[in-house]
């Protein structure tokens, strides 16, 4: 069940044209996360150095926050310069 909502949720961020590199990060974070909720190391993808900023923000919030709505800013500002970029 799990998996089917990740394929789901990454077909959606596809169609949404979401930043491959924060795709990336979300569906293998989110991954991880869901496999072991309790785990104090929760493997996730990142490449750059805005990227990792945004994506250690988000990591203090925690995931379980993000599945509630709360996304790091720095990850949504990630996204409206991927936007910009592709216009």
């Amino acid at each position: 069940m799990r998996l089917s909502l990740i394929s789901e949720l990454n077909v959606w961020l596809d169609k949404e044209y979401a930043a491959p590199d924060l795709r990336r990060f979300l569906i293998t974070g989110l991954t991880s996360w869901l496999n072991d909720p309790f785990s104090d190391k929760i493997e996730y993808d990142i490449a750059g150095i805005s990227l990792f900023a945004a994506a250690s923000v988000q990591v203090e919030i925690g995931w379980y926050a993000l599945l509630c709505g709360y996304i790091a800013t720095p990850l949504v500002t990630i996204q409206q310069q991927h936007y910009s970029a592709i216009e």
